[in-house]
């Protein structure tokens, strides 16, 4: 090999190189707007999962009004 094709397969390398790095980059992108959408999702989950516990408390206490109210007229 002569020196001008080691010079041209070197610079072939180094482009491929540049490529690859690109793509981790825009696949690191990617991961994190993934990771940032799930967080959101998560936060969402969890206010709706306290929404539906506090209804249920809510039921709880309306349930326990009506019994003691019906426990009063059956006196």
């Amino acid at each position: 090999m002569n020196p001008g094709e080691v010079d041209a397969k070197v610079d072939v390398a180094k482009k491929e190189a540049e490529t690859a790095v690109e793509n981790a980059k825009s696949a690191s992108d990617k991961a994190d707007q993934l990771a940032a959408k799930y967080d959101d999702t998560n936060v969402l989950a969890n206010q709706a999962l306290d929404k539906a516990v506090s209804a249920q408390s809510d039921a709880s206490a309306a349930v326990a009004t009506a019994n003691s109210t019906a426990s009063e007229f059956g006196k």
